[in-house]
């Protein structure tokens, strides 16, 4: 099974009681980015973005 969530206040709503739940960009601590990039409808630009986030 399955669960799809399109925000992040159904993400709270059904998780917060169970686990914390943080954004993924929260982590970041040297870019600004508030989103992870769309590896496949992002173009080119987003692979560029996701390989420079996994090596560092």
């Amino acid at each position: 099974m399955s669960i799809v969530f399109e925000k992040y206040q159904d993400i709270i709503q059904v998780f917060s009681k169970l686990i914390e739940v943080k954004l993924m960009c929260s982590y970041c601590k040297k870019h600004k980015e508030t989103e992870v990039p769309d590896l496949y409808y992002g173009g080119q630009q987003g692979f560029g973005k996701d390989a420079y986030v996994q090596h560092k």
